[in-house]
């Protein structure tokens, strides 16, 4: 048995980075191993994800954007973090840390630094692509962090040679686990396909949202409905454009995805940028065909010699157009054979990390 403590920025979002690390927890939790999953900041609407695992929160309030007046409050508020994470690795007898998040990494690293008594190995996650990561600050944090980590795992094959020419040497390839059960993909069954095109996730701009509206709009007034599933920062702003068309809906965000996913005629990914997006091996695993734009390696490998996934190319809302008429019209008879790698590999996979830290 190992003990683990997995950190993500925070844990308590309806998020794919909370989705996967919740689900990892559980599947270390039920193979036996002691399980603290750990977030460093609350947020404003905490979802409630069932344990049987110890959790976490490091901050007592949220984490607060910059300001030219709030640096006390930040130093404060990330001292304590960091604090906190040090008294839990004090608490507990040796064992690994997994950082599934940058920032989670950075507060982790500090916590290790301050910590005397011994030094716990350090397993960081990139859950971005590396395209994504070269077109921001993220390379660099990657590059600065990766060497107090034993390995630093990344999605795909191509994203870790591409971190190991950028130097980061100690990159490995770890799949994320699927994060619906066998139950739910046996639940879907007895769900009709309906016909409406939907989008579920975060409204940011990342992910797109507003590039299917414009596909909406070159599909005109006959293609039924396109329901978004979710919140985020654009909410207002698509709701503003959405209103001159017909046929848009805005739904809040689900726990569980399964009857929007497998009730749907077509699920559409439409973003700029991506790694190894959750929900569209969720809806690939219900059988429901999906239109993502080639946004990663990590999109590509989950997509290869899938008949149910239509790849496009990114930020051309005429091509997610022509993609969606085909997706709606789709009729695959084969029987679903995703997931490529079962979450007991995965598992298996980490327990060889594991050993091999230790």
């Amino acid at each position: 048995m190992t003990t683990i403590v997995l950190c993500a920025n925070n844990i308590q979002e309806l998020g794919g980075a909370q989705k996967v690390v919740h689900t990892l927890a559980q599947g270390f939790s039920e193979r036996g191993h002691e399980v603290h999953l750990v977030g460093i900041t609350s947020v404003a609407d905490p979802h409630d994800y069932p344990a049987n695992y110890s959790t976490h929160t490091l901050m007592d309030s949220i984490w607060p954007m910059r300001t030219s007046t709030n640096a006390q409050t930040r130093e404060q508020l990330r001292s304590s973090a960091v604090a906190k994470f040090e008294n839990l690795l004090t608490s507990l007898e040796s064992g690994v840390i997994i950082s599934a998040q940058l920032w989670a990494l950075e507060i982790a690293l500090d916590a290790q630094a301050r910590f005397q008594q011994r030094r716990w190995p350090v397993i960081g996650q990139y859950h971005g692509s590396f395209a994504a990561a070269a077109a921001g600050r993220d390379i660099r944090r990657a590059q600065k962090l990766s060497p107090a980590c034993e390995y630093f795992a990344v999605l795909s094959d191509e994203d870790r040679d591409a971190f190991a020419l950028a130097g980061v040497t100690n990159a490995i390839v770890m799949s994320n686990p699927l994060t619906i059960s066998i139950k739910d993909i046996e639940r879907a069954k007895s769900i009709s396909r309906g016909t409406s095109v939907d989008f579920v996730g975060r409204f940011s701009e990342e992910k797109g949202p507003d590039l299917l509206l414009e596909a909406w709009k070159l599909l005109g007034d006959h293609h039924g409905k396109l329901i978004f599933t979710g919140s985020g920062p654009m909410s207002d702003s698509l709701k503003t454009a959405a209103s001159a068309l017909s046929g848009v809906e805005f739904h809040s965000a689900v726990a569980d995805p399964v009857q929007v996913l497998a009730g749907s005629g077509v699920v559409v990914i439409p973003s700029r940028t991506e790694g190894a997006p959750l929900v569209l091996a969720e809806a690939l695993a219900l059988g429901t065909p999906v239109v993502v734009t080639d946004a990663s390696s990590g999109v590509r490998e989950i997509v290869r010699g899938n008949p149910r996934a239509i790849l496009v190319e990114r930020e051309n809302p005429a091509a997610l157009a022509a993609a969606i008429r085909r997706g709606l019209q789709l009729q695959v008879n084969t029987p679903v054979t995703y997931p490529p790698i079962p979450n007991q590999v995965i598992y298996e996979r980490w327990e060889e990390v594991f050993t091999s830290v230790s």
